[in-house]
C-alpha cells in the first residue's frame, strides 16, 4: 500500500533550522507519513540555508513540492535550483506574500 499525500491540519509541521526539518522528514518517510509541499525559507538559522534543504528534501522524497520563501532572491540560488532540481519542481513565493497567494499556491499544488 503506498503511503498517503493528504493534508490535514496535524500534518502541518514547523522546524526552527534546516537540521530538525531534515529530521523530522527522515522519521516521516520512515513512518511512511510522506509530506506534499515543503516552505523552505532561504535564510535559515545554523548550517543550512534553504536551497541546502531544498535539495535534500527531494533526494529524500523526489515526489515533495518544494515551495522557496524568501525576501532576498539571488539569481545564484534559483541558478543551482534548477541545476539540482530541475525546471519546474520547485517554485518561489516571495515575502510580503498575501495569504491568499500562499493558500492559491497551495491549493495548485494539491491537485497536481
Amino acid at each position: 500500500m503506498q503511503p498517503s499525500r493528504r493534508i490535514s491540519e496535524k500534518s502541518l509541521v514547523q522546524q526552527p533550522t534546516g537540521e530538525e526539518a531534515l529530521e523530522r522528514a527522515e522519521r516521516a518517510l520512515e513512518l511512511g507519513e510522506l509530506y506534499l509541499i515543503a516552505f523552505v525559507d532561504l535564510t535559515l538559522e545554523q548550517n543550512l540555508n534553504g536551497v541546502d534543504v531544498a535539495i535534500r528534501l527531494r533526494e529524500l522524497d523526489p515526489k515533495i513540492q518544494i515551495v522557496i520563501i524568501t525576501a532576498y532572491f539571488d539569481r545564484r540560488d534559483e541558478d543551482r535550483l534548477h541545476r539540482e532540481l530541475g525546471n519546474g519542481n520547485f517554485h518561489f513565493l516571495r515575502k510580503p506574500f498575501k495569504m491568499v497567494a500562499m493558500k492559491k499556491l497551495v491549493d495548485e499544488l494539491c491537485h497536481r
